[in-house]
């Protein structure tokens, strides 16, 4: 049997596994417990895994320009050789 995660939204399924993970964001503040998981399927749609100790997991389907722009406030959580070979590699900056 199947055991991927699986998140049906607006009649589309998204699997994590399946995906690739661009970038990862953990986070905590005293007893809350939090992370960002930003996903891109080999479709090219991109969405949020989010987990928190209180919140539960919480799944959110966005546009590129959203992803980009969590990708771009959360430099260090990027996945480069994720990046690299699905966007190719920028040019220096």
């Amino acid at each position: 049997m199947d055991m991927k995660q699986r998140f049906y939204i607006s009649g589309k399924q998204y699997i994590p596994e399946d995906s690739d993970l661009l970038c990862a964001v953990d986070g905590s503040t005293y007893t809350i417990v939090c992370s960002t998981k930003l996903y891109r399927t080999r479709l090219g749609a991109y969405f949020f895994v989010r987990e928190g100790s209180e919140t539960g997991t919480k799944v959110e389907v966005v546009d590129e320009k959203e992803a980009f722009a969590f990708m771009d406030s959360n430099a260090a959580g990027i996945d480069v050789d994720v990046y690299d070979r699905v966007f190719g590699t920028p040019e220096p900056g």
